[in-house]
């Protein structure tokens, strides 16, 4: 809680899109820790998601040939450990990094992403396993490919 009252203190002038995203980072990974499945307001699903995404931890890839996973569209159990493990970081990381860190580094794909490294290092994986779909498996296309103002 003391990370939210900190992003929205910071945005108290409401211009801030990094805080809104910061938030919904939070948000997502919370969601997916109730056995939802979550995706950011821009994800548009063209295929239908897989019916084993409904019963599993997993995240997707930022994209083809690219190390980091994106936290725009996630899901897991409910009281899944690995969600538990993601939301437990998030104070640590997001306090102890400069106030103008960019968010994919406090809450985002690069904070997710060394938290799943740290996840399977711990041997957990075994126990809490975490699937990673490439991109394409909801949405074949990638974000950078989509011209602006369009969907």
């Amino acid at each position: 809680m003391e990370v939210m009252d900190s992003i929205r203190a910071k945005s108290s002038n409401g211009n801030s899109t990094e805080a809104a995203t910061q938030i919904a980072d939070i948000l997502g990974y919370w969601c997916s820790s109730l056995g939802d499945i979550y995706a950011n307001a821009d994800i548009r699903p063209v295929r239908s998601i897989p019916e084993e995404m409904w019963n599993q931890d997993f995240v997707t890839k930022e994209e083809k040939d690219y190390h980091l996973k994106v936290n725009a569209f996630t899901g897991g159990r409910f009281g899944s450990p690995f969600w538990q493990f993601v939301l437990s970081g998030i104070p640590g990381s997001y306090f102890s990094q400069p106030s103008n860190t960019e968010m994919v580094f406090t809450t985002g794909p690069i904070y997710l992403t060394a938290r799943i490294k740290q996840w399977k290092e711990l041997g957990n994986d075994a126990i809490c396993p975490v699937t990673v779909y490439p991109y394409f498996t909801v949405n074949p296309i990638l974000w950078k490919d989509v011209p602006r103002g369009s969907y």
